[in-house]
């Protein structure tokens, strides 16, 4: 199931106690039904994966949080693709929280031209496959996408390149 949703994070304090009481039952009904969580936070820079890292990693019970942030892969270091990935998939009742993801590297290869858009898919195609195998060993999947408007992400580089 796929849903898509636009939002602005401004919620009173109400809210945001409501918002965590309902993450950390959520949370518990996970370590009871002993499936692990894959959660990604994913995409553009600027665009608010670090503030709601902050406000995840805040908020939900971090005995059962474990939380994975990647550099770029080094092919010559690691030349299994997943292998960094598979190792830190969270246990039966976890919550992995990865930053970054294996869609990563696809994606960034090819908005920078170094892979054409048969490798792009093909690439993706990997991915779903990992996917799957973490799946079928009973993973629930929450990916989210963060993104900046064009204007609003040529300003974030243009302030970058101020600074």
């Amino acid at each position: 199931m796929t849903d898509i949703s636009e939002f602005e994070p401004d919620f009173s304090d109400k809210e945001e106690t409501e918002i965590r009481t309902a993450l950390i039952k959520l949370q518990e009904k996970v370590q009871e039904a002993k499936v692990p969580v894959v959660l990604l936070l994913c995409g553009a820079n600027g665009s608010g994966k670090n503030a709601a890292l902050g406000l995840l990693r805040d908020w939900l019970d971090q005995r059962h949080l474990d939380l994975h942030a990647y550099e770029r892969r080094n092919i010559r270091q690691d030349t299994i693709e997943y292998r960094r990935y598979w190792c830190d998939t969270p246990i039966e009742g976890h919550t992995g929280l990865f930053v970054s993801s294996w869609y990563s590297d696809p994606l960034v290869e090819h908005a920078y031209g170094r892979i054409n858009d048969d490798e792009l898919y093909s690439r993706l195609d990997e991915c779903n496959l990992f996917e799957k195998m973490l799946a079928d060993g009973n993973a629930i999947f929450v990916k989210i996408w963060f993104y900046k408007s064009t204007a609003e992400q040529e300003d974030f580089l243009r302030t970058m390149d101020d600074n």
